[in-house]
């Protein structure tokens, strides 16, 4: 389980359905009490009924921006840690996310280790529990990574 604050609150913001309940699936098997939404919409609503401490905030959200998200979420809470994830990354949107409060600005597909060292520092410093096991989004991670070694 993890060793962060007693509050473990997550928020998961993405609109591919299959990506954002295998992400869901494998922080809660890490101690996470995690809410998911799909929409800007969703997640201010979310957002007003209970603030999370973590939230992982796709930046593309149909019509809506991410951003939007999270503006909210530091507005609601100073203490709120937040990861960006994105399929189409450019640096004028990572720098709008990093000065809008985001601890990183991560590129999909991304393993929950990488979310999580982003979200609350180094992975090793908070799982007390064996090795995790292999997740979806993981290895789907590796194959992005194999794949870019084929074209090389």
């Amino acid at each position: 389980m993890l060793n962060t604050s007693p509050n473990k609150a997550m928020l998961i913001v993405d609109t591919d359905e299959a990506f954002r309940d295998c992400l869901a699936s494998d922080m809660r098997k890490r101690g996470f009490d995690v809410r998911t939404c799909a929409t800007v919409q969703e997640s201010m609503a979310t957002i007003e009924a209970n603030s999370p401490r973590y939230a992982i905030i796709d930046i593309r959200l149909g019509e809506d921006n991410g951003l939007v998200v999270l503006k909210a979420l530091n507005q609601s809470s100073s203490e709120v840690r937040s990861v960006i994830l994105t399929s189409h990354g450019d640096a004028r949107t990572a720098v709008a996310a990093i000065k809008l409060g985001a601890c990183d600005y991560l590129l999909k597909p991304s393993s929950a280790e990488e979310i999580i060292g982003a979200l609350v520092g180094s992975a090793d410093a908070y799982l007390d529990a064996p090795e995790p096991p292999v997740s979806v989004v993981k290895s789907q991670s590796g194959y992005f990574e194999e794949s870019l070694d084929a074209v090389a």
